[in-house]
């Protein structure tokens, strides 16, 4: 009876052995494959990405003088690829205050930016949350930014 129970217990560790080299076999690739696609997201798009210089402008006496489209976005391009497409929010704040006082909305411009070269256009405000008689007077800024790189 007692060899029974040995057996018993050293074909349970063996088991339970394979099954930990598996399971640790099984997690080092998945954090492999992490680790991978991380990489390949930074040195392939983040990298250039945080390059890329962003100005936002609302003043009269910048480039937009029109009332219509009042807010002046510029963009640099300082990395080494050059940019198809760029889409952007934009935040509202009352000088002093967290708060983001302009809806959502999504701008969007496929303006080619070769590297070392910038390119800026006049937007209009979008819809704000309180009435506002001069958004001009607000801190504008980018709230969301997404950039399309030519392969």
């Amino acid at each position: 009876m007692a060899d029974a129970v040995d057996t018993f217990r050293r074909i349970s560790w063996l088991i339970f052995k394979w099954l930990l080299y598996a399971a640790l076999a099984i997690t080092g690739l998945v954090a492999a494959a992490v680790a991978i696609g991380y990489s390949y997201q930074h040195f392939t798009h983040d990298r250039h990405e945080a390059k890329l210089q962003f100005t936002v402008n609302p003043k009269r006496d910048s480039v937009c003088k029109d009332d219509k489209h009042p807010i002046f976005v510029g963009v640099v391009n300082n990395s080494v690829r050059t940019v198809d497409r760029v889409e952007f929010t934009l935040k509202a704040n009352r000088s002093g205050r967290s708060s983001n006082m302009a809806r959502y909305h999504s701008y969007s411009d496929d303006k080619i930016i070769k590297p070392t070269e910038g390119f800026g256009n006049c937007w209009a405000v979008p819809d704000l949350n309180e009435t506002i008689a001069d958004p001009r007077s607000l801190e504008w800024g980018i709230l969301y930014k997404t950039i399309r790189f030519r392969d």
